[in-house]
């Protein structure tokens, strides 16, 4: 069942709420401008009275002009007024609904990550909160225009001919039917093909980020083919809504056409007797205004399915809850180091088990290995300790906290992270290491302890070069070595490393192993690894199989520090 679209208007309450007083004096400046633009019949009336000598002077008429020629630089300068303050607002919303649908997306777990594709939620980001832009002014300004104009105009041929008027009000109604039956339609392609222009951005960004891999199988035609054939769906679901749009509209103006005939026919055969000539012709003015008003009407709230539609596309994308990790009030916590995992189960759904009942007690300063084949579960336990999963059953504490009590924002500012597959930002090195904005560690030392100090001297700017985005100038070592470097220099309590070292040359690796050792010997240190015979020192080492942890003597120079 498509949802109403004015229930939609709801999600924007708390947006526009900050805006009830520019939005009240908008509407009042538009109230003047358009009870200003239905002076016009009434002067054609006065107009035709006076040739027909209704005893209409000359200076009267002379009056009536000055004081209109002040009402309309009046309504000029409110016209302008309204104008430019709702189209202000428009962007203000747009740029809010913006930052905070982003804001909202960084706080979604990884799981609600997991099942988004980047470029659909790109197309919410833009295309659809676009059209939020013209809720105001392609909206709200124009059909409280043209319901003023209605209402004012109604009344207005009521003090001309209220039989007339009856049969005026009676005979707007009709198309009615035809715009709520259309309109109902339409909001279900434009839903449907927007969808479809989002799901052909995602494939879009897709493509364009794996260039490599595309052009690797030459598959640049069957990609392109893909996107045009999402394209080609919405466009004919587009044009099927045109038609249904146009349809309804020219229905509609053909029975405001017919309504304005039978007016003048009623009219023209003194059938609505009780008024002059002048006040006939202002009538006719008046109930072509209104018509044209009641099919502006349908317009609009055709063009607000859109809006609705977009709104609910946005609406609905963030209706997964957040990471929500406790209060950040309430929970703040300088770890010390200390570790537990007690009784830890997990896996993306109660059927597809990866870790089973694993239990694991890390102390302060602990240099730990865990090791163990692809897909036995090493990133899973490093997500977990991160807090980026939740697991099904067990706790996960940190200092004896339960991590689930934690500001999780807090918490992960005291912990460094390297993932398998580091993400390296577009623009210098410089900036890339120092991302969070601030450092607690001497960056030379940090550069030192990276094994980095040779790949800087030879890229042409030193700190300063620009590596690319996603760093596709590096090779996977180099990035892995920027990701440790950029982890280390708030000089974590805690450090977890994802197979940091898999694209490490020998040698290179037990630099790098020795110097990270020699930075961190006293600090948490967590490694997980397929291979791990150069690393230096350690006080445990686990091997995981089948989800549970084995713990073992690793088979390399390890003692108890």
């Amino acid at each position: 069942m498509i949802p109403n679209p004015l229930d939609r208007l709801r999600f924007l309450k708390s947006y526009v709420a900050q805006w009830k007083r520019e939005i009240a004096l908008s509407l009042l400046s538009l109230a003047f401008v358009s009870a200003s633009s239905l002076v016009f019949p009434w002067l054609l009336k006065l107009m035709v009275d006076s040739f027909t000598n209704d005893g209409t002077t000359v200076g009267d008429i002379t009056l009536l002009a000055i004081g209109l020629l002040m009402i309309f630089i009046v309504s000029s300068a409110l016209g302008y007024y309204q104008q430019i303050t709702l189209n202000t607002l428009g962007l203000k919303l747009r740029n809010q609904l913006r930052g905070d649908f982003y804001r909202d997306l960084l706080s979604q777990t990884l799981a609600f990550h997991r099942s988004q594709q980047v470029g659909e939620l790109s197309s919410r980001a833009t295309e659809d909160i676009g059209k939020v832009q013209h809720l105001f002014t392609s909206v709200l300004a124009p059909i409280t225009q043209n319901l003023l104009v209605v209402a004012g105009g109604l009344a207005l041929t009521f003090l001309l001919n209220p039989l007339a008027s009856l049969v005026l009000f009676l005979l707007i109604v009709l198309p009615l039917p035809f715009v709520m039956h259309f309109s109902s339609r339409i909001r279900g392609l434009a839903a449907s093909s927007q969808t479809l222009h989002a799901t052909a951005n995602a494939y879009f960004e897709e493509s364009l980020v794996a260039i490599r891999e595309v052009k690797s199988m030459a598959n640049e035609e069957r990609e392109t083919n893909r996107y045009i054939s999402f394209l080609d769906r919405a466009l004919a679901l587009e044009i099927q809504s045109s038609r249904l749009i146009f349809r309804g509209s020219q229905s509609a103006y053909l029975l405001l056409s017919i309504m304005l005939l039978v007016m003048f026919y009623l009219a023209g055969i003194h059938a609505l007797p009780g008024w002059t000539l002048g006040s006939m012709v202002a009538f006719y003015f008046y109930a072509y205004t209104i018509a044209m008003a009641v099919l502006s009407i349908g317009r609009i709230y055709l063009t607000f399915q859109n809006v609705s539609g977009a709104l609910g596309r946005v609406e609905d994308l963030l209706k997964p809850g957040p990471e929500g990790f406790g209060d950040p009030q309430g929970a703040s916590h300088e770890l010390q180091g200390s570790i537990q995992l007690t009784h830890v189960t997990f896996g993306y759904n109660k059927t597809s088990i990866l870790l089973d009942d694993i239990s694991l007690e890390i102390s302060e300063g602990d240099w730990i290995v865990v090791s163990g084949p692809s897909g036995s579960g090493k990133s899973t336990i490093a997500n977990l300790l991160v807090g980026f999963y939740r697991p099904l059953s067990g706790v996960v504490s940190y200092d004896g906290r339960d991590i689930r009590g934690l500001d999780i924002r807090r918490f992960r500012r005291q912990i460094g992270f390297v993932g398998q597959d580091p993400f390296l930002f577009q623009g210098t090195l410089r900036e890339n290491l120092l991302v969070t904005g601030d450092t607690d560690m001497d960056l030379d030392r940090v550069i030192e302890a990276a094994c980095l100090t040779g790949l800087i001297s030879e890229l042409p700017e030193g700190l300063e070069t620009v590596i690319g985005e996603r760093g596709y100038t590096l090779s996977g070592g180099q990035k892995s070595r920027i990701a440790v470097a950029r982890a280390l220099v708030n000089n974590p309590r805690i450090l977890v490393l994802d197979e940091a070292n898999a694209m490490l040359e020998t040698a290179l690796e037990k630099q790098f192993w020795q110097n990270l050792y020699e930075l961190r010997r006293d600090k948490t240190t967590i490694i997980l690894s397929h291979h791990f015979e150069q690393i230096p020192q350690v006080d445990k080492f686990m091997a995981i199989r089948n989800g549970s942890l084995i713990e073992q003597t690793p088979p390399m120079r390890a003692q108890t520090r």
